[in-house]
């Protein structure tokens, strides 16, 4: 009898070429760079430095740091919600400090975007990986949304002080990912892959209720900024900072910065008419660092235990309903 012949091995996946994903992984970095130079060529460092000197940078401390501790709980309640529909029932205070330490982690460059969070989620629940990452996409879709809800807002009553460009498209991101939201658990469409189950998952009530959360987020950020402006010397009306600081959040969350350098700087320039150019630049290199020193505080208790359970250290039995 002749022997059957042996299984033919799968066909290896076809991998993109190596100058298409060297350029995807460039192209942050080069139009950061760019930005860079281009704000340091209009406005040179050392007036940026002259500025900071002048400024009243101690005044602005406590704002800056207040502000990764009072959107802590409202944007980990959210995560959890989301979760409760996506995976099932797991404590808030384990998503309080995971929070609190996976944002910390990506502040000293442990893990890149959301990746620390979703292996988190992965180890602490026993979800799959796939799984995992899509909770945490929908997370940021969420904050997307909310960001564009809160700008799109702002633009539209900024009148024509606003570029229509930035109205449009925080408009129609928007109204992209609500209608996901919205039509998704209706099953439209009526297969969809594992990573994005979550937008099926979540009843749309819950959807809508926490990018509601998100949103006040967003506004006691852009409020606590005004404060912090105030305090450094910065004579920006609020009504001025509340137009336009969910824009520069906008254009912050775009792929287009890297390490908070970037695109936010062009950014916060939308602000000129009210200060010079050196002034806003001194005031948001600053206030970039007193937020990150709050992330820091907040989240270093907890990074221990956090990072154990993300190396496999603390695995959590897998939740009920999955």
């Amino acid at each position: 009898v002749s022997a059957s012949a042996p299984p033919t091995a799968a066909p290896a996946p076809r991998l993109a070429p190596a100058w298409r994903v060297w350029t995807l992984r460039a192209a942050p970095y080069l139009v950061a760079a760019s930005v860079v130079a281009w704000v340091l060529h209009k406005y040179p460092a050392h007036q940026i430095a002259a500025e900071m000197r002048l400024g009243h940078a101690a005044a602005m401390l406590p704002a800056g740091l207040a502000v990764a501790f009072v959107v802590w709980l409202p944007y980990a309640a959210s995560d959890r919600l989301v979760m409760l529909g996506t995976i099932g029932p797991v404590p808030f205070r384990d998503v309080v400090r995971a929070k609190a330490a996976t944002a910390t982690l990506l502040l000293l460059g442990y893990f890149f975007g959301g990746g620390g969070y979703a292996v988190w989620i992965a180890r602490k629940t026993g979800v799959g990986a796939a799984r995992a990452a899509g909770v945490v996409l929908y997370l940021m879709s969420s904050d997307l949304a909310a960001v564009c809800a809160v700008a799109g807002a702002s633009a539209w009553l900024g009148g024509a002080e606003v570029p229509h460009a930035l109205r449009t498209v925080a408009t129609s991101i928007f109204a992209v990912l609500a209608s996901l939201i919205l039509i998704a658990p209706l099953g439209v469409p009526p297969r969809l892959p594992v990573i994005l189950q979550a937008w099926r998952q979540v009843p749309r009530a819950w959807g809508l209720a926490q990018i509601g959360v998100r949103s006040i987020n967003i506004a006691i950020i852009s409020g606590l900024t005004w404060v912090g402006a105030r305090a450094f010397g910065m004579d920006v009306p609020a009504g001025v900072m509340a137009i336009y600081m969910p824009i520069i959040l906008l254009v912050t969350s775009l792929p287009l910065s890297v390490a908070g350098l970037g695109a936010s700087q062009a950014a916060w320039l939308l602000l000129l008419p009210w200060a010079s150019g050196p002034r806003i630049l001194a005031f948001q290199v600053l206030w970039q660092l007193f937020t990150s020193a709050g992330v820091l505080l907040r989240g270093l208790l907890f990074v221990r235990r956090v990072a154990s359970e993300m190396a496999g250290g603390q695995r959590g039995a897998r939740v009920s309903g999955t």
